[in-house]
């Protein structure tokens, strides 16, 4: 793939791009007419605005480039689940997700080429991080995933392969542009930012510009077995996690919910549950309970159906709202926990 020179059209906010525009010549409603054809129309050739000149079309086309990564597999399960390979201009690899639910159609995105978190049940971090994700390559999955769809992507959650606090400027400047009333006008309460809680930079969310739903990976209620199953020196503590919550529930600034990967017979026990309840109660938040989703690599088990309604009852005990997420993309390799970018394993 050829080494990428033009500067990337996605990675203009909007009024940003109106102000490069302006210095190209094309002024007033034209480039407001190229924010329509981008944004609305998703016509991603600029040869096909019609609106605009030929000469004009020319133009955005040598200034520009338009093609920050493309689709080089799609992998479709049984229950409808698409899993898509991406390949970005430097020939690496992300993947992104399509989860069709009855009304939801939600796509769960990357933000990085790999992971440094090593999350010991999370396929994603086997072979470390390879560099971030930009912004028009985070847009860009957005993009052309909604392009190989006929229904609109209604959620969007960052939940793929990557730590997103990591990568937090990139990462909050593309919700900033899919957010924007002049680019994608993505919902905020429809988006979902994922995290294990980074010390040094969850803070910054409080004052972000925007604040989408906001998913915690906990997977434990105590630090001693949390370490174990999410080996990262920057780790918040299960007490950090709960002060930043605490303020951040109380500024009222987006929903939480706390994502619990359960695995069978090591943190699915009443003990677990009971701390949980007990620590995590006094705050307005979800509990998320997900099987856990076998990994060749790892010697996990999945809980059993005993194991998972025994800790939601425990926890609904404690009035914390709990739901059990249900499986999605298994037989693909596509779904929580499984992302790792098999063909170029098998290369």
């Amino acid at each position: 793939m050829m080494k990428q020179e033009l500067p990337p059209i996605l990675c203009y906010e909007p009024p940003k791009l109106i102000s490069r525009l302006e210095e190209l010549g094309i002024h007033g409603f034209k480039a407001k007419e190229v924010l329509k054809w981008l944004f609305e129309q998703r016509e991603w050739n600029p040869m096909n605005w019609s609106t605009l000149s030929k000469d004009e079309r020319a133009l955005i086309q040598e200034s520009f480039d338009f093609q920050p990564l493309q689709v080089e597999a799609v992998q479709e399960s049984k229950d409808g689940t698409k899993k898509i390979l991406f390949q970005l201009q430097d020939g690496r690899y992300v993947e992104s997700v399509l989860i069709p639910d009855r009304k939801r159609l939600t796509l769960c995105i990357s933000s990085q080429v790999g992971c440094p978190v090593g999350c010991t049940f999370c396929a994603s971090g086997l072979f470390g991080l390879t560099r971030n994700l930009k912004t028009h390559e985070i847009l860009g999955e957005y993009l052309f995933a909604s392009l190989l769809v006929k229904r609109p992507i209604t959620n969007l959650v960052v939940m793929g392969m990557g730590e997103p606090f990591l990568n937090f400027s990139n990462v909050m400047k593309a919700l900033e542009i899919l957010n924007h009333p002049e680019g994608f006008r993505f919902g905020i309460r429809r988006m979902t930012l994922s995290t294990v809680g980074i010390q040094k930079i969850l803070p910054r969310l409080l004052e972000a510009k925007l604040h989408p739903r906001l998913a915690i990976s906990l997977h434990a209620p105590e630090d001693e077995l949390r370490k174990k199953l999410i080996p990262f020196p920057g780790l918040c503590s299960v007490q950090e996690l709960i002060d930043f919550l605490e303020e951040y529930l109380e500024k009222r600034l987006s929903r939480v919910t706390l994502e619990y990967v359960m695995l069978g017979g090591e943190n699915t026990g009443p003990k677990m549950a009971h701390i949980l309840g007990k620590r995590f109660s006094h705050l307005p938040l979800r509990v998320n309970l997900i099987p856990y989703n076998p990994v060749s690599e790892f010697s996990h088990r999945e809980p059993t159906e005993q194991e998972l309604r025994r800790f939601a009852m425990i926890l609904e005990g404690y009035r914390l709202r709990t739901t059990i997420r249900h499986r999605k993309g298994e037989d693909i390799q596509g779904a929580c926990g499984q992302l790792r970018l098999k063909k170029i394993q098998s290369s």
